[in-house]
């Protein structure tokens, strides 16, 4: 994607560049829509697929958030509404993103039923979250993609398990999938408190297709624990690498908060400290306090 000649083919070709209608990716046309360019992933990997990226730079937002002055459409230097009355440092934001709670999770609440607690921003591996440059997250969990991915999870030394393993062989996202080139790997699951019947929801339900004959996707979603039976009710919830919320968060330093939308705990009293996402709470709170003194 960095290659000066990676661009769209609906752009004349740069100086030194070679004709785009001679491209191999160009002279399959426009958007394949059963293949590589399903709706659903449109948004993924732009640069790459596509020869251009769409999406503002995170840069962009952080610069909305810290800086006193930002550039308004004519790009001239503005005062910064957000930041009128007052100072960068008055702002928190808390990010309860795609990303495995074990790789947030303090040395101390990582096994076992403890109470989930969170480290703070400057604690994190953020190489394990988010590229480093051109270097991919090292938790291969945080690799946004389509087909399976291998490695192991740093945070629990844990090997990432193919889409023909057990119920629950990762501890983070169950197993990887076979989604047919329609959508991406988990990087987390969490059990639903009551399972869905996808043959009877209304809305969204993940496991529709698995009531189908044939079925193949694989989906830890709709994988029945104890039995490894695939069947048409979702018993668990998903979430996808955050990759650029957790680019922002990592850019805002201690004012940046982390949370996984896969709670460690779902049982108990919502009033329990390790409930639910009680723990990001608990951790902007406790960012909020030092702000207050």
């Amino acid at each position: 994607p960095d290659d000066p000649c990676c661009q769209s083919c609906g752009e004349a070709p740069g100086p030194g560049c070679p004709d785009v209608n001679d491209d191999p990716e160009c002279q399959k046309g426009a958007y394949d829509q059963t293949t590589e360019d399903t709706p659903n992933l449109r948004c993924w990997d732009q640069k790459r697929r596509y020869g251009v990226d769409w999406l503002y730079p995170v840069d962009r937002y952080l610069k909305g958030l810290t800086s006193s002055q930002i550039e308004n459409r004519a790009g001239q230097l503005v005062p910064n509404p957000l930041l009128a009355a007052r100072a960068p440092g008055q702002i928190v934001v808390t990010g309860i993103v795609g990303v495995p709670w074990q790789d947030l999770a303090t040395p101390e609440t990582l096994a076992g039923s403890a109470p989930l607690a969170l480290q703070s921003s400057s604690a994190l591996q953020w190489a394990w979250l988010v590229p480093t440059g051109k270097t991919p997250p090292t938790d291969p969990l945080m690799r946004e993609s389509v087909d399976p991915r291998t490695g192991t999870q740093p945070s629990t030394g844990q090997a990432l398990a193919p889409p023909t393993a057990g119920p629950g062989a990762n501890g983070s996202n169950g197993h990887e999938w076979s989604p047919e080139h329609d959508d991406l790997q988990y990087a987390c699951i969490m059990p639903l408190k009551e399972p869905r019947n996808c043959q009877s929801a209304t809305g969204g339900c993940d496991c529709k297709s698995a009531w189908e004959p044939g079925y193949s996707k694989n989906s830890p979603l709709c994988q029945v624990p104890g039995t490894g039976e695939y069947t048409g009710y979702q018993r668990f919830a998903k979430a996808y690498p955050g990759t650029r919320h957790l680019q922002l968060l990592h850019g805002l330093g201690d004012r940046g908060v982390v949370g996984s939308v896969c709670a460690k705990t779902i049982e108990g009293s919502v009033r329990d400290v390790g409930y639910g996402y009680n723990p990001a709470f608990t951790r902007t709170l406790q960012r909020l306090e030092l702000l207050l003194k």
